[in-house]
């Protein structure tokens, strides 16, 4: 289902409610790229996922991450990447908590 925001608005909303610090999928956990610690799927706290589709019609997954010791932050993906299985599997092993943070409320 595509979304009826911009991506660049959803995430400056997120890093306004605090999800500032970005996460990357590298080597099989997640690595945040502001503090440089790695997460593993027992770390973090998986709160949503939303799908864009970009101004060159280019799928991305965001997802809304929390960790154990505080940090909160995002993971962007394009879809039909090569990392995308074994993002996936990471994600498949991460807690979920629905929240509805995107939609305005607070985490």
């Amino acid at each position: 289902m595509k979304s009826k925001i911009k991506l660049s608005t959803y995430l400056k909303k997120l890093k306004k409610k605090g999800f500032e610090n970005i996460f990357e999928f590298r080597d099989g956990a997640m690595k945040c790229l502001q503090n440089e610690k790695i997460y593993r799927p027992e770390d973090m706290i998986l709160l949503s996922g939303k799908r864009f589709i970009t101004e060159n019609n280019a799928p991305v997954g965001v997802f809304l991450l929390v960790c154990r010791d505080g940090t909160k932050g995002v993971s962007t993906v394009t879809y039909n990447s090569v990392v995308n299985a074994k993002l996936i599997n990471f994600l498949n092993k991460v807690k979920v908590r629905i929240s509805s943070i995107s939609n305005g409320s607070t985490y």
